[in-house]
């Protein structure tokens, strides 16, 4: 992975990070972890039309 001076905020490297460090933040609850998880995988699934 590249350093995280260069992650676009709108790359899926930098969602992903943000993943990864979510739980750390105190104010997140487990709640908006799986809501962020599930609007990341969401976003990044193809379209299926089968």
């Amino acid at each position: 992975m590249s350093s995280d001076k260069s992650a676009k905020p709108e790359s899926l490297e930098a969602k992903f990070k943000l993943m990864t460090i979510l739980p750390f933040d105190r104010r997140a609850k487990r709640k908006h972890i799986l809501v962020y998880g599930f609007i990341l995988d969401w976003y990044h699934d193809k379209f299926d039309p089968s």
